[in-house]
């Protein structure tokens, strides 16, 4: 049997917002927090690296990332600290929803092995009442942290919600008045 104790394993718990009209410096004052990513609806598309490309950002992004290392497979008290760190900001990110906007809290697994928790419901309801979806994006491979350069090929991205919807399901959503049970579990292969 593998023992899963003592490796250390990396995980960054974000914030992701998409709106189309709002600056993102407007986003950074509100929350008291800087976006690592960002970029505003208009301006010029670029590649990570700076290479320019054809066209405009069709909307603005912004992406606020916190990196975690832990020695054993849990993750869920980052999750519960960072939600609660956005309490106070409520009626901001209520706002984004109710101009087009979007904000998901992503956790973001960097395949350093196995990754297992179980969020509580408590949190899962607190984001419901923020307006917050929960985002889940698990790379094979291991990579550098969202703070470092990440190719996008090599990213599996899963949001609560999608699949529910798709096919009418009363579960697996993360809204105000329903239910909702979420875990999470990311294995490297053998």
């Amino acid at each position: 049997m593998t023992d899963w104790v003592g490796n250390l394993r990396r995980f960054d718990v974000e914030l992701f917002i998409v709106h189309p009209s709002i600056h993102p410096a407007e986003i950074s004052r509100a929350l008291g927090m800087e976006g690592h990513f960002s970029h505003r609806v208009g301006e010029p598309r670029k590649t990570p690296k700076g290479t320019t490309l054809s066209g405009v950002h069709p909307d603005t992004r912004w992406r606020h990332s916190i990196p975690h290392t832990v020695t054993g497979q849990w993750f869920a008290s980052a999750v519960v600290d960072f939600v609660g760190r956005l309490g106070p900001h409520r009626e901001f990110l209520l706002g984004l929803r109710e101009t087009g906007g979007s904000a998901t809290v992503i956790i973001q697994f960097l395949g350093d092995g196995y990754l297992a928790d179980n969020i509580p419901l408590t949190t899962l309801v607190k984001l419901g009442d923020l307006g917050l979806s929960l985002g889940i994006e698990c790379f094979r491979d291991p990579q550098t942290s969202a703070l470092g350069e990440v190719p996008a090929e090599l990213a599996f991205c899963f949001a609560i919600g999608k699949t529910a919807r798709t096919r009418a399901l009363d579960r697996d959503l993360i809204e105000v008045g329903r239910s909702a049970d979420v875990r999470a579990s990311c294995q490297q292969p053998s």
